[in-house]
């Protein structure tokens, strides 16, 4: 497990606005007696902001919201990975610092239509993402979009630039890019 591990008969409640940063590597977890809330009680809200940091691989777990605020991915290895126990929403920022995001089966869907709800990443997603695009409202006039995508063996920090009057005024559509692995050549 983490480092540190919040337990009791009380309640533990993360409130919109509040982050959370948790290194267990099962995740946070709704009513299950391991990872670093046991609590009788565990609330995590959609509008607060959660950071995995573990040095171990891991699971989001259970008990992170299907939708959140942000979501970091800063794990204390770069080979070392976090799993989606669930489909998630990021309404505001992806932050990807270090290590490996990992969708498994699970949508993995940043809903900011900024370019800047995602920097350029330090790590990258094994599976795909979905963003929002929007209109082109930037100084510049271009809008460019990074996906780090990849597999565990291959990646791709790809980019799409939609260039000014590409996308037309109150236009809203998602883009979702994928890492489909090379086949084998033997």
């Amino acid at each position: 497990q983490g480092e540190s591990q919040i337990s009791g008969p009380g309640s533990f409640h993360v409130n919109a606005g509040a982050a959370l940063r948790y290194e267990s590597i099962f995740g946070i977890t709704q009513t299950a007696n391991r990872g670093n809330v046991v609590t009788a009680n565990r609330t995590f809200a959609t509008g607060a902001q959660y950071e995995v940091s573990g040095a171990n691989n891991m699971v989001t777990g259970d008990g992170l919201p299907a939708e959140v605020q942000s979501f970091a991915v800063m794990m204390q290895n770069s080979q070392d990975a976090v799993t989606l126990s669930q489909d998630l929403t990021i309404n505001q920022q992806l932050t990807l610092q270090n290590g490996l995001l990992t969708t498994d089966d699970h949508s993995l869907f940043l809903a900011n239509p900024a370019p800047s709800a995602m920097g350029a990443p330090n790590s990258w997603i094994n599976g795909s993402l979905t963003r929002a695009v929007s209109e082109n409202t930037s100084a510049s006039g271009d809008l460019l979009y990074f996906f780090p995508v990849g597999t565990e063996t291959y990646r791709s920090f790809a980019g799409v630039m939609f260039y000014e009057g590409q996308l037309q005024t109150n236009d809203e559509a998602t883009l979702t890019v994928g890492f489909v692995e090379p086949p084998d050549t033997e």
